[in-house]
C-alpha cells in the first residue's frame, strides 16, 4: 500500500501547486513523506499518558501474537478469526496514534515547522516531482514569518529523474548512477579493478547532470532570496533523490559544487525534525563498536580519537569478537552517542534487511533496531561505514526506510551515514576531525561534517600530518597510529604499492600530488548527514 501511494502525495502537492494553495501543497507533501517513520515515532507513545502507554504496549503486544498466530492458522475459518481480531487490534492502534499525532502537532502547522527550521538565514527545500512535471518549495523566513517560494522545475521530471538514476529509456542494461554504483556488489577483485575506476568516474561526471536537473535553478533562486553562502540547506528528497549526492551537483562554468556554498542536511519529512528537536540530553555518553569484522584497521585510529572526546566512565567500546548485536544492542541503552566503525549493507530488495555487519559477520538490521524496547533516544548516531546512508526507491518511493530512517525513528537527533563504501584510511581521518568540531569545538554536527570534508578534500598530506600531531598531543590517537599516518602521508608513502591502507583499485585515484591526496569526491562526497 505504502509502495502505489506514495506518488500521491506528490501528485497531490502538485496538483495544489497548480491551484495556488501552497501551503496545503506542503501540508500533504509532508504528510506523505517518510509516513511509517512518523507513525514509529509516536508508537514509542511519548506522547501519551501513563495509562495509555501501557495501553500501547498491550495493543501492540497483541498485534505481534495475532501476526504469528495467522502465519500459523490454515484453516479459513480460524484464520478469518485471527484476521478480525488483527483488524480490531490495528484499529486501536491507529486511534492511539492519531490522539499521539494531535498532541504533538506544531501549532501553525507545516509551514510554521519549516519556517522554525529555515531559521531566519536558511532554507528549507522540498522537490516535488511527479509524471506531469516538477516544482520546488522553498521555505525562508522564519516561525514568526515563514515564507514560501516556488520554482518550476521544467526539467525535474519523473523520466528525467530516471534517466540520471538508470540511463536512457530503451537500453535493456541498467546504466546511470545505479548502473554505476553496482561495482560495490562485486566480489572478485579482479572485477572490481576493472571497473573501479568507471565507478570513480560516475562519482565525478555525477555533478553536472545534477546541476542540470536541479541544481543551477534552485542555486539561482537561493541567490534571488538573499540565502548567503555558508547558510543551511535543509534538503527534502523525494524518491530517487534521495540517494544522489545533491552536494555534488557541479556548475559547470565555475567548478563550484553546491556544496561549497551551502551546508546541505538531509531529511526525512518537516514533522520529523519538530519531533526531535525538543530533545535535551544530559553529559554525553558514548556506545562504539569498532571493527567487529576484523577487516576495518583504520578503524582503530578512528575509535581513539572517538573515545577520547568522551569521560572513560560513560564510554562503553565494543571491539571484534565482543560486536555480537545482542551486546551491541545492550551497549547502545541510555547513551547520547552512537558510532560504528564498520560494515553495513543496503538491501534494494527489504529495506528491514539493510544492516551493520558485526562479528562473524553478523547482520544487525534495521528490523532488529525497530522492534527493540528501550534503547533510548541518542543526540548522534554516526554510521562510519558503507552505504548507511541509502533507502529503498524501488519498493517505498517516498520513504526513507534505510539507516537513517531507522534510527531517526528510534528518536535520534541525527544520523551521519554514507551514500557509498567509502575508504577506510580517509575515513578515520574525517572522523577524528568531525568529532574534534563537534565535541571539542562545539559546533553542532551538521555544521562541523560540512566543514570536515571541506578539511578532507583540501588537506595536504602536511596538513593531514600535522592534525595527527595534534591528536597525538591531545591523547587523541596512539604514537604507533601517528607513525602510520606519517609513512602514508610522505612522498615515498602516496608513492608505494604498499600502502596498507590503500588497496590497488583505490590507488588509481588517489591522488600522488602531495597537495591534496584526499581531493577526489569518492573519499568525502558520500557522507551525508540526517536531521539536526
Amino acid at each position: 500500500l505504502i509502495a502505489r501511494a506514495g506518488p500521491l502525495f506528490a501528485e497531490s502537492a502538485y496538483v495544489l501547486l497548480r491551484l495556488g494553495d501552497e501551503r496545503a501543497a506542503l501540508a500533504v507533501l509532508d504528510n506523505g513523506r517518510a509516513r511509517l517513520m512518523k507513525i514509529a515515532l509516536h508508537l514509542k507513545g511519548e506522547n501519551l499518558p501513563q495509562d495509555e502507554q501501557v495501553r500501547l504496549g498491550k495493543i501492540r503486544a497483541g498485534i505481534r501474537e495475532a501476526e504469528q498466530n495467522l502465519v500459523a492458522t490454515k484453516m479459513p475459518i480460524d484464520r478469518d478469526a485471527v484476521l478480525a481480531r488483527l483488524g480490531e487490534l490495528r484499529s486501536n492502534l491507529l486511534a492511539l496514534i492519531e490522539r499521539s499525532d494531535s498532541a504533538g502537532a506544531v501549532k501553525g502547522g507545516t509551514i510554521t515547522a519549516a519556517g522554525w527550521l529555515a531559521a531566519g538565514d536558511g532554507a528549507v527545500v522540498i522537490p516535488v516531482i511527479s509524471k506531469f512535471g516538477g516544482k520546488m518549495m522553498i521555505v525562508t523566513g522564519n516561525a514568526q514569518q515563514p515564507k514560501m517560494t516556488v520554482v518550476d522545475m521544467q526539467k525535474l521530471t519523473l523520466e528525467q529523474l530516471d534517466e540520471v538514476l538508470l540511463g536512457k529509456a530503451g537500453n535493456p542494461e541498467i546504466g546511470g548512477w545505479i548502473g554505476a554504483y553496482a561495482i560495490n556488489y562485486l566480489q572478485d577483485e579482479t572485477e572490481i579493478s576493472a571497473q573501479f575506476q568507471d565507478w570513480t568516474a560516475a562519482i565525478s561526471d555525477i555533478g553536472n547532470p545534477l546541476w542540470d536537473l536541479l541544481g543551477k535553478p534552485l542555486d539561482k533562486e537561493l541567490k534571488r532570496l538573499g540565502i548567503q553562502p555558508g547558510a543551511r540547506l535543509i534538503w527534502l528528497p523525494y524518491g530517487g533523490l534521495g540517494i544522489l549526492p545533491i552536494g555534488l551537483a557541479k556548475d559547470p562554468a565555475s567548478g563550484r559544487f553546491l556544496s561549497d556554498t551551502y551546508e546541505i542536511v538531509y531529511a526525512p519529512s518537516i514533522t520529523t525534525l519538530t519531533e526531535v528537536q525538543s530533545q535535551t540530553y544530559d553529559a554525553p555518553s558514548l556506545a562504539v563498536v569498532v571493527n567487529p569484522t576484523g577487516d576495518l584497521p583504520g578503524t582503530e585510529k578512528e575509535a581513539e580519537a572517538v573515545m577520547a572526546h568522551f569521560p572513560q566512565d560513560s564510554s562503553v567500546v565494543l571491539k571484534g569478537a565482543q560486536a555480537t548485536p545482542d551486546a551491541v544492542i545492550s551497549a547502545l541503552k541510555g547513551r547520547s552517542h552512537w558510532h560504528f566503525a564498520s560494515h553495513g549493507t543496503f538491501s534494494w530488495q527489504d529495506a528491514r534487511q539493510s544492516a551493520l555487519i558485526m562479528h562473524d559477520k553478523t547482520p544487525l538490521t534495521v528490523g532488529q533496531l525497530s522492534q527493540t524496547a528501550g534503547l533510548g533516544r541518542p543526540r548522534l548516531v554516526v554510521l562510519s561505514a558503507c552505504e548507511t546512508g541509502l533507502f529503498d526507491v524501488s519498493n517505498s518511493p517516498d520513504e526513507f526506510i534505510g539507516l537513517p530512517g531507522a534510527f531517526m525513528s528510534l528518536g535520534a537527533s541525527g544520523v551521519l551515514g554514507t551514500l557509498w563504501p567509502v575508504n577506510d584510511s580517509a575515513t578515520a581521518l574525517l572522523i577524528a576531525k568531525f568529532y574534534d568540531l563537534h565535541i571539542g569545538q562545539g559546533l553542532q554536527p551538521p555544521t562541523a561534517l560540512h566543514r570536515a570534508k571541506i578539511w578532507l578534500r583540501q588537506a595536504t598530506n602536511g596538513d593531514i600530518f600535522a592534525f595527527s600531531k595534534y591528536l597525538n598531543a591531545k591523547g587523541y590517537l596512539s604514537t604507533r597510529h601517528l607513525r602510520d599516518i606519517e609513512q602514508e602521508m610522505s612522498p615515498e608513502g602516496l608513492e608505494s604499492s604498499h600502502s596498507r591502507s590503500i588497496t590497488g583499485w583505490i590507488r588509481n585515484i588517489f591522488s600522488k600530488d602531495v597537495e591534496r591526496p584526499y581531493a577526489h569526491p569518492y573519499f568525502w562526497g558520500g557522507f551525508i548527514y540526517t536531521g539536526l
